[in-house]
């Protein structure tokens, strides 16, 4: 989903809220689209201070790299958000 791509590209960034927008518009599309309500659920646990910025920019760009299929670059990240 397009959509999607773009508000991952923003969490990326550390744009929280454009890519919080664009992943509840993917909802609108899809209800059930899993990838959208986990991007929904960290952004607000960054909000309400339950998770750090910068270990929730790991996780999406490992999600990212996963889209790609480059897993070792993916597991990468996870590990830098597990240090």
């Amino acid at each position: 989903m397009e959509i999607h791509t773009a508000a991952l590209q923003y969490a990326v960034q550390g744009k929280f809220e454009e890519a919080r927008q664009g992943f509840t518009t993917a909802l609108e599309f899809d209800p059930f689209f899993g990838p959208a309500k986990t991007g929904i659920a960290l952004i607000d646990d960054v909000r309400n201070l339950k998770l750090g910025k910068e270990l929730a920019v790991h996780h999406f760009k490992a999600d990212r790299y996963i889209i790609q299929g480059k897993w070792d670059a993916a597991i990468a990240e996870c590990n830098k958000a597990i240090r």
